[in-house]
């Protein structure tokens, strides 16, 4: 019962998540660009760029310039969020994924900690939507 609670106020937060910097994107057109505005408006814990990372939003230049957005869990498992997309509409996405993220984990934490419930990995990234 409280997890469903739980759960029910974190949709309706979600809703509600905010993506301050996201027209700071729209413009990018290169990946150090990239690099440098993330390093300003999000935490480093939550993203990768071009090194994939576990439990964190990567970002991947494929060969032919192309680029992909996907989540890596723990076991290596790759959720794909944008597929072969070219910039610079991917690098907005980029962010507000990686924004959309740290705040969903952040309530994530929260609701474990005020309601002394661990959720398991497969349940978080299902809050996700992954």
């Amino acid at each position: 019962m409280k997890r469903n609670f739980a759960l029910w106020v974190k949709s309706n937060f979600s809703e509600n998540i905010k993506y301050p910097f996201s027209g700071k994107f729209r413009e990018v057109t290169s990946v150090e660009e990239l690099r440098i505005l993330m390093q300003q408006y999000a935490d480093e814990k939550t993203y990768s760029i071009n090194d994939p990372k576990e439990e964190k939003i990567n970002i991947l230049k494929s060969e032919d310039g192309q680029y992909s957005i996907f989540f890596l869990d723990k076991n290596g498992k790759k959720y794909i969020l944008e597929q072969e997309t070219e910039n610079p509409f991917v690098f907005k996405r980029f962010y507000n994924e990686v924004t959309y993220y740290g705040e969903t984990m952040r309530q994530i934490r929260e609701y474990e900690e005020v309601f002394e419930d661990k959720l398991e990995d497969d349940v978080k990234i299902q809050l996700l939507g992954y």
